[in-house]
């Protein structure tokens, strides 16, 4: 199907972009744009985005840019909470994002996002 080749074209795109962008390009909070609508996307597409989500978060540089995204943890806290093959990936963006830098960069969790890591710890 010709729509599937370019959903899988455009995630490589997506994900060979990842590599080579960082919260120290320009066009970083663009890319965090376009990772974070691709996540209301099919099952497999949602699964290699919160992958590329994880990869982007163990990058110290990126991490403020992505706890300060809107809706970001959230949506990360909902998929750990409803989309099992994604879960394990979901947390550890979370995870990754939490370790912030001294700089005194701090952000605020919803209630999704602590339900999801109360549930993911089996509190």
């Amino acid at each position: 199907d010709g729509d599937m080749k370019i959903r899988g074209d455009s995630l490589k795109v997506l994900r060979r972009l990842s590599v080579f962008v960082n919260a120290n390009s320009p066009c970083y909070p663009y890319l965090v744009s376009a990772l974070f609508n691709a996540l209301g996307g099919a099952a497999k597409t949602r699964k290699q985005i919160v992958a590329i989500f994880r990869e982007q978060a163990t990058m110290i540089v990126n991490r403020p840019i992505l706890a300060k995204f809107p809706g970001l943890l959230d949506a990360l806290g909902v998929i750990s909470l409803d989309f099992e093959d994604s879960k394990c990936n979901a947390i550890r963006t979370i995870l990754y994002i939490s370790y912030l830098d001294e700089s005194g960069i701090t952000f605020e969790v919803s209630e999704i996002v602590l339900t999801a890591l109360t549930e993911a710890a089996n509190l």
